[in-house]
């Protein structure tokens, strides 16, 4: 989950809170369409409750033990080793440079970065192009119909559901085995070292779950929150916000730091009549 995004929905959603005796009306784009909201909100309780009762506070014990430098090493070895859907993302979207600069990143870091341990390409000034089958099937037309929350995975839609299969079949360590592939034995078939994913994933999540748990203790309606927000930024397009009527000066520079924020590609428009 991605908990800038969460943070910075909550600032631009509560900012926008109409001046007293004033007349003001807020154009937000829409989201996808949630009709399996029931179950949706059912699996998002049962996220909280895993973060809450077991991430959080394993994750303390984790960050005692594993200290910041390690755990980041950790984070840049889970991204050096997912390369090549990276790769075959950017190439399905003519992102040309975007290929090149990636492949420059994971030979820099798989040499000199000691397997991708240090992430020398960033100190190097070598841009990221960050890129999923998800991403890819969108650029090919294919609009999201629903919202769909994923146990552990969290927010997501059909589209990126089986974006989400890809990539996972994209990854190199889902085909390195220590033992032959046997027909007969379904243990064969799963990588043991395809559990190194969700290792990262909870590197990753023992340095963001507090805020996670404090922004969803904290807030009247977290999972619409996290919904909106999560669905507009899957867009990938430019914010198109629109504030008619008087407008607080405070608020405003608020939600304009808050939609940086959430994307840093955004350009936000502001009319009044």
């Amino acid at each position: 989950m991605n908990l800038k995004m969460l943070l910075a929905t909550s600032c631009f959603l509560g900012a926008f809170l109409p001046l007293p005796g004033a007349e003001q009306k807020v154009v937000l784009p829409e989201s996808v369409p949630d009709p399996l909201e029931r179950f949706n909100r059912a699996v998002w309780g049962l996220n909280q409750g895993i973060m809450i009762g077991f991430v959080k506070p394993s994750a303390k014990v984790y960050r005692t033990i594993v200290r910041k430098p390690v755990r980041i090493m950790i984070k840049n070895f889970g991204r050096n080793i997912t390369y090549p859907g990276r790769l075959f993302n950017n190439l399905l979207q003519g992102k040309w440079t975007g290929a090149r600069d990636e492949t420059y990143r994971f030979g820099c870091n798989s040499v000199l970065g000691v397997g991708g341990f240090f992430d020398l390409a960033t100190e190097w000034k070598i841009p990221k192009s960050d890129t999923d089958f998800g991403q890819t099937f969108g650029q090919w037309g294919w609009d999201p119909n629903f919202y769909l929350m994923l146990p552990l995975f969290g927010p997501s839609n059909e589209r990126d559901t089986v974006g989400l299969a890809a990539d996972t079949a994209a990854n190199p360590l889902s085909y390195l085995t220590p033992y032959p592939f046997t027909v007969s034995d379904p243990l064969t078939y799963i990588s043991p070292y395809t559990y190194c994913a969700f290792g990262v994933m909870y590197n990753d999540l023992a340095d963001t779950v507090d805020s996670y748990v404090r922004f969803s203790e904290s807030q009247m309606d977290a999972y619409s929150e996290l919904q909106y927000a999560w669905t507009f930024g899957r867009k990938n397009r430019t914010a198109d916000f629109q504030v008619k009527g008087e407008r607080d000066p405070a608020s405003l520079e608020t939600w304009k730091s808050a939609v940086r924020f959430l994307r840093p590609n955004v350009q936000a428009y502001c009319s009044s009549e």
